[in-house]
């Protein structure tokens, strides 16, 4: 059976003005699930230094894996939990400090291999 492209594109817009706000109520829904469950993983001292800190200080660096997404901003879209959990286990839980000291030494490793191969 053929799909009439048209009549299902306009059914679809009848459907989203009826459900506008079941729509948005949803999607709020989703977000602050998926806040809370990022939070409460950060809520763990730091892998490099053992500190422990705010939530707000705590970053994900991504050590495995393809970097899909960053985990802040998908936790800020309705994005499933199981796509959220699959990011989030390609990485470590670091303060921001730590975070940055790796990325600058991930970053003098960089340079130094290029300036190595003619």
């Amino acid at each position: 059976m053929v799909r009439d492209n048209e009549k299902w594109k306009a059914r679809k817009r009848e459907w989203t003005t009826r459900n506008r706000q079941k729509i948005t109520d949803n999607k709020k829904r989703y977000v602050a699930r998926n806040i809370k469950y990022v939070n409460s993983i950060k809520a763990i001292p730091c892998a490099d230094c053992g500190k422990e800190h705010s939530s707000f200080v705590m970053d994900f660096d991504h050590v495995s894996g393809n970097k899909e997404g960053v985990i802040s901003q998908m936790a800020r879209r309705p994005v499933g939990l199981e796509k959220l959990k699959k990011e989030i286990a390609k990485c470590e839980v670091v303060c921001s400090n730590c975070h940055r000291y790796r990325t600058n030494a991930n970053k003098q490793v960089s340079v130094s291999m290029r300036s190595s191969n003619p």
